[in-house]
């Protein structure tokens, strides 16, 4: 019988891809948090954590799997309707940024990247509201499925 250790040789690699993007691209970024931040995040940040995986189906040793990534862009909380504003200013830099053809695949990491959906929210983190807008990335990937 195998024993698999704890490892993270697919997703780690593929969030400091997206957090390399999102540094180098988007102007006004200030911070990129690619685990989230234990208190505050700072006016401007972003915070990119996996939302859900979906197994879309295996062969020939490999498995095909779509994993959704939902980036957070913190506005911080002062006039409501400035903030929405605010957050809408940067809808249209992520989707240049992620619909580049040199993004497509992540530098080889993924097969396709593609901008799914995303809104703009009130969010809690560290006990502090921020203004969020929520950008949905769906990376598909495939990986080698251990066959001994």
């Amino acid at each position: 019988m195998t024993v698999y250790q704890p490892q993270d040789p697919v997703i780690s690699p593929v969030v400091a891809a997206i957090a390399n993007i999102v540094q180098t691209q988007i102007a006004g970024v200030t911070v990129v948090y690619q685990q989230p931040p234990d208190g505050p995040p700072e006016d401007g940040s972003v915070v990119i954590p996996l939302s859900t995986y979906k197994i879309l189906g295996d062969s020939n040793g490999k498995m095909y799997t779509k994993l959704t990534f939902g980036i957070r862009h913190f506005i911080r909380r002062g006039n409501f309707q400035e903030n929405v504003l605010a957050a809408y200013s940067y809808w249209y830099p992520y989707m240049q940024a992620f619909s580049a053809w040199g993004n497509q695949d992540l530098g080889g990491l993924a097969q396709n990247i593609t901008v799914s959906n995303g809104g703009v929210t009130q969010f809690v983190q560290a006990a502090q509201v921020f203004t969020a807008l929520i950008v949905n990335l769906d990376v598909i990937l495939e990986f080698n499925i251990p066959t001994s």
